[in-house]
């Protein structure tokens, strides 16, 4: 079998899975999204030593459109001999938990989205319009949400000391400073300071209040359409706070969650199999 380079491409970092004969190397690389483009991402990839003949295949976020998918095809050409198989985040998340069988589907990375997934393609999509639109369930918003709070001197003042570490700005500063640059890996980062609180009771609403939101207003119209009682989700967020997701999944009637934390894994299996099939 030919290697295989698989790409799954976040807002915040990038998996890349190497896979020669019975071996994957894997590497970190920078969060990439057409839509507000870095160079970062592309630096990164210059410095690798990659197979050039591989099998090469890239999920990510940003890609719905053509002229995106074109950005990303040109940027891997540069590297690669082969055309790449270019996919949407959405359809990688879908893959990664359920293979080609039908199901519920959610991710809650940066950015959030729920969808019914056939086996074979997306439907009924709710959500993951972006972080000036939609990405509730998402790091981003949540962040949003931990940062207001700090501002308006809501939390607890151990929480408030700790992100104002974090941002190393006080509050009464940090709005004038944030809009001459804003930083969205700032804003999504503030939802990991809070997983060192969640035995405080302002933390455990907070979120059980946040998933509750995305749940009513994406998971609960999906299911008007379709029946399932179990829901796959990845990315950083679900594997975070997956007990505060379970306390408000259940009120949607969701009894069965199935996380998956590393979905690149699960997606070079999935294209393993195919290939093989196809007797590449």
């Amino acid at each position: 079998m030919e290697p295989i380079c698989l790409f799954e491409a976040g807002g915040t970092k990038t998996t890349l899975l190497i896979a020669v004969n019975d071996a994957v190397h894997k590497h970190e690389l920078p969060g990439f999204n057409p839509n507000r483009y870095s160079p970062d991402f592309e630096q990164a990839l210059i410095k690798l030593n990659l197979p050039a003949e591989a099998h090469v295949i890239f999920y990510g976020s940003g890609l719905a459109t053509d002229s995106n998918k074109q950005t990303v095809e040109q940027l891997l050409a540069k590297k690669f001999n082969n055309p790449a198989e270019i996919y949407h985040d959405q359809l990688g998340a879908a893959r990664a938990v359920w293979g080609n069988q039908e199901g519920l589907i959610g991710i809650l990375g940066t950015g959030a989205f729920a969808a019914w997934y056939t086996g074979e393609k997306i439907v009924d999509r709710k959500g993951g319009h972006g972080y000036l639109i939609d990405d509730i369930g998402g790091g981003f918003e949540l962040g949003k949400i931990v940062l207001s709070a700090w501002l308006n001197g809501d939390l607890p003042v151990e929480i408030q000391k700790a992100i104002t570490t974090y941002v190393g700005i006080e509050p009464v500063n940090f709005t004038t400073v944030f809009y001459k640059s804003p930083d969205l890996k700032l804003v999504a980062g503030v939802a990991r300071i809070i997983i060192q609180f969640l035995e405080l009771e302002a933390v455990k609403s907070l979120l059980v209040r946040y998933f509750e939101t995305y749940f009513s207003r994406h998971i609960q119209p999906i299911l008007k359409n379709h029946t399932s009682t179990t829901l796959g989700l990845v990315g950083g967020i679900a594997c975070a706070f997956e007990a505060y997701i379970r306390l408000a999944a259940s009120k949607s009637g969701i009894s069965e969650l199935l996380v998956v934390e590393n979905p690149a894994d699960k997606l070079l299996a999935y294209h393993r199999d195919s290939i093989s099939k196809s007797g590449r």
